[in-house]
């Protein structure tokens, strides 16, 4: 696992019809591994954000411009809870070895 393998898995994952439906619950996954959710329709994108993960590394280790949403200093996707948890696992992982490495 190397952090190319991660960005792929945000770029399939990534799925903007998921923020459609009026009161479905949206899920980001950031660059840093915070996950949060907001609800989705036509507010989306004006609506609180809330953290249920909280990041893992810092923002530097994976690249803000390899993620499908840049805005201000971080980058994000829209993926479903379940592909948020598996990226946000390989993140810990890369970032593990990259410890390891110093």
């Amino acid at each position: 696992m190397n952090r190319q393998d991660v960005y792929d898995m945000v770029a399939s994952a990534h799925n903007m019809n998921l923020a459609k439906n009026d009161g479905d619950m949206v899920c980001h996954i950031y660059n840093d591994g915070e996950i949060t959710l907001e609800k989705g329709g036509y507010l989306y994108g004006n609506r609180t954000r809330h953290t249920t993960q909280m990041q893992i590394c810092p923002s530097h280790i994976f690249a803000i411009s390899k993620f499908p949403i840049v805005e201000q200093d971080f980058g994000y996707a829209v993926t479903t809870y379940e592909n948020a948890i598996k990226i946000r696992n390989d993140m810990k992982e890369v970032y593990s070895e990259i410890l390891k490495n110093l």
